[in-house]
């Protein structure tokens, strides 16, 4: 007897914040970094890409902590009629 199972996707928060000399990107309630970069920049970049895959969002934070700035992906909607 085949089993249906839904699964549920919950969009994921990433967070891009510093992390001694370097930038972390990490999941919202996540203990440890997804991955560490020596810039911002690369951190934004790799973050925009897995929150994307994920349709998740993206918070972009300066050096003291506070949020500079934002990005959401939303699923693409179907073309279908």
């Amino acid at each position: 007897m085949a089993e249906n199972k839904e699964i549920k996707k919950e969009a994921t928060v990433y967070h891009v914040t510093p992390k001694g000399d370097h930038w972390q990107v990490k999941g919202a309630g996540n203990l440890k970094a997804t991955k560490l970069f020596n810039t911002q920049k690369e951190a934004i970049e790799y973050a925009n890409e897995i929150a994307k895959k994920r349709e998740g969002s993206l918070l972009i934070h300066r050096t003291n902590g506070q949020v500079r700035d934002s990005k959401s992906f939303k699923p693409k909607k179907s073309s279908k009629k």
